[in-house]
């Protein structure tokens, strides 16, 4: 890694020579100054931000980056391909999630190079030397003793097609690595009527016995004249060994299907009234055990509205929970108001008063 990051510096270092022309560069950059008053007296505080510099020759481009006097990133670009070089990690969905700006990120390395080929568009390689403090998935810092423990992934988006294909150690001790290769590709289908959607996910993880992360999800969206139809399904196996993947749908419900078709109608020009009628299984190993919600609705020329809501629990077993809720608004141009009365369990029978939230 430290070999090919010598090599992209000489590289960057020489294009910039060969511009000799000095008007041909331009830069920018950020400076912080700070004045505090505080019990002890006067203090000043300031910091050199980042500082970037560019330049061109002929179909060549080259940027260097710098940020508090340390060196962040490195670009080269041409009519053939482009690299960039930067430290730290990259987020590459779908295997590695991103983090937030204050040190949270689930991607932990030193650097990171992308290259990406101009004539087939769309291709993107990326590799990053995977590091950690040793409470992470991810090599610890020291970062020696086996064969790989770095991340090595590839984007490519063909005939409609988006895949990704990834190799990367998930081990947490430097002196062996735990390998997992993935693949996952991702299309849709327009049609005059919807939208088909399909994503399909396979990661093997070599142990012994080796691991099996799989799944498919899958998504449909349409119009059939006024009726409107949205249904859901995912079913995932095994994905404890993907805890960093950037999709916490995919995770917190692995098996589960849903449906709902709904429908507005104009009765006259101030009046409509709309409907919905829907089917979920929250657990697909569990399939007897579903929920029908149902919905009604009228709205008066978008100043008036009352609906009504109905959730038909385990419906199998004899509708053992009915959950009810009416709701109310009205507005205008100063003023709004709502009010939702819900009776929680009207099978079971209620204790007290029902809630009522407004």
């Amino acid at each position: 890694m430290k070999k090919l990051v010598v090599f992209l510096a000489v590289l960057f270092a020489f294009s910039f020579v060969l511009a000799a022309d000095a008007t041909s560069l331009t830069y920018s950059g950020q400076a912080t100054f700070k004045l505090v008053v505080d019990e002890e007296g006067l203090d000043s505080t300031a910091y050199f931000g980042w500082i970037s510099a560019s330049g061109d020759l002929g179909n060549f481009g080259v940027t260097i980056g710098f940020f508090n006097s340390s060196l962040y990133g490195l670009s080269f670009e041409n009519d053939l391909f482009g690299v960039d070089w930067a430290t730290g990690g990259v987020i590459f969905d779908p295997f590695l999630a991103g983090g937030d700006w204050y040190g949270s990120a689930k991607v932990l390395a030193d650097d990171t190079v992308s290259l990406s080929v101009k004539p087939l568009d769309g291709l993107e390689v990326v590799f990053m030397d995977l590091v950690t403090d040793g409470a992470d998935i991810y090599e610890p810092a020291t970062d020696t003793g086996s064969w790989f423990d770095d991340f090595i992934g590839l984007k490519y988006s063909f005939a409609g097609v988006d895949l990704a294909v990834a190799a990367y150690d998930t081990e947490v001790t430097n002196s062996t690595n735990t390998l997992n290769v993935g693949v996952h590709a991702g299309t849709s289908f327009d049609f005059e009527f919807g939208t088909l959607s399909l994503e399909g996910l396979f990661v093997n993880q070599f142990t012994t016995p080796a691991t099996m992360a799989y799944g498919l999800k899958e998504n449909f969206s349409g119009e059939f004249g006024i009726v409107s139809v949205e249904q859901n399904l995912n079913w995932f196996e095994n994905t404890v060994i993907l805890p960093w993947l950037d999709d916490y749908e995919l995770l917190n419900g692995e098996k589960y299907f849903d449906v709902t078709v709904s429908s507005e109608y104009a009765v006259t020009e101030e009046v409509t009234v709309n409907g919905s009628l829907g089917l979920v299984i929250a657990d697909l190993t569990a399939a007897t055990d579903f929920t029908v919600p149902v919905s009604l609705g009228v709205d008066y020329s978008g100043i008036f509205s009352v609906g009504l809501a109905v959730d038909w629990d385990d419906v199998v077993k004899a509708a053992t929970t009915i959950a009810l809720t009416l709701n109310g608004g009205y507005e205008t141009d100063l003023y709004s108001f709502s009010a939702e009365v819900a009776w929680d369990d009207v099978v079971g029978g209620l204790e007290g008063l029902p809630p009522v939230k407004v």
